[in-house]
């Protein structure tokens, strides 16, 4: 009888368990990354199509601030921003030592390593995009951090304390100016296999691989220590729609949801404003896949980041 007991409820357990997993319940979050181009029209109406067919999604804009240097594109890049704002959304400080932001920051601009070679060429006004922040001093990178919350600090918007660097950089520097500026999360990281199949040829996925392989393991925010406070690094756990098909997003999806936890997992899409409208269909078919696939599976899925970041609070 003792054993029929056990068995009983060992099964009941087990069948609660396995319902839980199946079901689960996932933060989905989109990382729109402005990296100083452009700012074409036929992306923001792309922007504003991925809306309307996924009006639930909330965005974490990070904003290159070389957007508002030029005095003469100031204005019109504010109103074009502003423009593909939406309630609840999030706004953070994307950092990149491109020329116009090592001058105003009164430092030397560096044109090599580059994330594609040796050096860069052939760069006008996006020179330094493409050379990785950590090349730079300590006390350079707290210049390029203090020149780019300044040309930010006006602009009548609300800035969380959120911040990526360009190329999923990283570096204890970095960390520990960040935490004196009072940022609290570092969205630079990105796990390796998310980009190996399209820049295994490159010098930038060796970086990343050396930096970010922990994200292999679990691709959920993890917290570091620095001398002044907690930070907590962010991952694109759902890949990047430049370079990943519908079905890898689906799939990353997927393996995000299998590492559900009590205190909340987090399925963070990257997205770049200069492509939204070349990859604009496979956003939505991506999109699409993944709303089919909790549907059937009975998946909850959040997109309040505020909600989420509650669940992680660094301090």
């Amino acid at each position: 009888m003792k054993l029929f007991g056990f068995m009983y409820y060992f099964f009941i357990w087990a069948l609660l368990t396995t319902s839980a997993h199946a079901s689960g319940s996932l933060y989905v979050t989109i990382s729109l990354f402005w990296e100083g181009s452009d700012i074409k029209q036929h992306n923001l109406d792309a922007l504003q199509k991925l809306r309307s067919n996924f009006p639930q999604l909330k965005i974490n804009h990070f904003i290159s601030p070389v957007y508002f240097l030029d005095p003469e594109q100031r204005n019109s890049n504010l109103n074009k921003f502003r423009s593909a704002l939406k309630e609840q959304d999030q706004v953070g400080l994307l950092l990149s030592p491109q020329k116009p932001i090592t001058d105003k920051a009164g430092i030397l601009l560096r044109n090599a390593p580059s994330f594609w070679g040796q050096t860069e060429k052939f760069c006008d006004s996006e020179c330094g995009a493409s050379v990785p922040l950590t090349v730079y001093s300590s006390s350079d990178i707290e210049k390029i951090f203090d020149a780019s919350i300044g040309a930010t600090s006006n602009l009548g918007i609300s800035f969380s304390k959120s911040f990526a660097t360009s190329g999923w950089q990283y570096s204890k520097a970095i960390a520990e100016v960040a935490a004196k500026k009072g940022f609290k999360y570092d969205w630079s990281a990105i796990p390796p296999s998310r980009i190996v199949r399209r820049l295994h040829n490159f010098p930038i996925y060796n970086w990343t691989k050396d930096t970010w392989s922990q994200f292999e393991k679990s691709n959920q925010p993890r917290r570091i220590k620095t001398t002044l406070s907690p930070m907590i690094v962010i991952p694109q756990s759902g890949g990047v729609v430049d370079y990943n098909t519908s079905q890898e997003l689906l799939s990353f999806y997927k393996e995000t949801l299998a590492q559900v936890q009590t205190s909340g997992t987090i399925y963070n899409l990257a997205v770049h404003q200069e492509t939204c409208a070349t990859f604009l269909p496979r956003i939505i078919d991506a999109m699409n896949k993944i709303f089919s696939d909790s549907k059937e599976k009975g998946t909850s899925l959040t997109f309040d980041w505020s909600s989420y970041r509650n669940t992680i609070n660094p301090n």
